[in-house]
């Protein structure tokens, strides 16, 4: 690969001319701007993508056996890595890419893949990856994380920022955010967060839900085919709202609450209150029951609904 810098006035200019790949191995460097918007295009394979504190950006490892080409250019603020497939092929082997890419800590990444497991770790500004199946793997994220998976796996460690985690058929794993705002979803997986976000957002379809939150201030779930298990604290003016259809909820709380509570299920589910002395009544048709709880000063509100599910409510 041939690259040619250009000094045009003040501004440098760095062009890199693309280079049939075919299976190749590649070592090749860039100088960028340290606030570059960074577009890593690839098909399959493995890529690891790494927040460093030098101004460039170097890429290594080999290329897919089937690669046509290998883009590696700086336009303006904007750098393009891509691997060029065949638009035409059936690849069943297992000879996709396998690439590392170091970048500068605060530059903006955009990844997407189809077959491509990511990695990404160790940025301070905004970070999205989409990959059809493949798993996300981010860590020590400090800007913006979006991060979505068709059929496989997402999981962060060390996250910050507004976070939105999303797989269609996969797990999603939060390991410990300090975010402001975090938005989870699976379908057909099961989803587990461990998160300082006080606002927090979570839908899954045919999994299971784990929540280990601090002071929330606001939470609302939603959950198809599957339980719910929440550890939290609610803030004073604090609002809380979660639905489940086949699957039981249990909500244990921490600290003082002050809050109206509304609990309601259908289809035969039943309300366990261990917060009061108060029990739930029966439905007039027999198939559920409700409970309604004043606590506190009640500058809060939380509603729980089951159909065909139980809740659960305790300190």
């Amino acid at each position: 690969m041939k690259v040619f810098n250009m000094l045009i006035g003040a501004v440098v200019i760095a062009l890199s001319f693309s280079a049939q790949a075919q299976g190749e191995r590649v070592d090749q460097k860039l100088d960028i701007p340290a606030n570059a918007r960074v577009v890593i295009d690839t098909m399959r394979g493995e890529v690891d993508i790494r927040g460093g504190s030098n101004n460039v950006a170097h890429v290594t490892g080999r290329l897919d056996k089937h690669a046509e080409k290998f883009v590696f250019e700086l336009n303006g603020d904007t750098l393009t890595i891509k691997v060029e497939m065949p638009k035409r092929g059936n690849y069943n082997d297992n000879d996709g890419n396998d690439l590392t890419i170091t970048l500068p800590e605060t530059a903006r990444v955009e990844a997407r893949g189809v077959s491509v497991d990511f990695k990404v770790s160790n940025f301070k500004s905004a970070v999205t990856a989409n990959t059809v199946s493949g798993d996300i793997a981010a860590s020590q994220l400090v800007g913006n994380a979006q991060l979505e998976s068709v059929s496989g796996d997402i999981e962060g460690k060390g996250l910050a920022g507004e976070l939105a985690l999303r797989s269609v058929s996969g797990d999603v794993k939060d390991h410990g955010s300090d975010s402001s705002r975090a938005t989870y979803s699976s379908v057909s997986g099961d989803l587990a967060a461990k998160t300082n976000a006080k606002v927090v957002r979570v839908e899954a379809v045919s999994g299971d839900i784990e929540l280990r939150l601090q002071r929330i201030e606001s939470l609302q779930v939603n959950s198809v085919s599957g339980d719910i298990d929440a550890n939290l604290e609610v803030a004073r003016e604090g609002r809380v709202s979660v639905e489940s259809v086949s699957g039981e909820v249990n909500m244990l709380f921490k600290g003082s609450i002050d809050a109206d509570i509304d609990a309601k299920t259908s289809a035969g589910g039943a309300i366990h209150n261990h917060l009061t002395q108060q029990q739930a009544e029966e439905s007039p048709f027999g198939i559920g029951q409700r409970l309604s709880l004043q606590l506190g000063e009640r500058s809060g509100s939380m509603t729980f609904r089951t159909v065909s599910g139980d809740i659960v409510l305790k300190k």
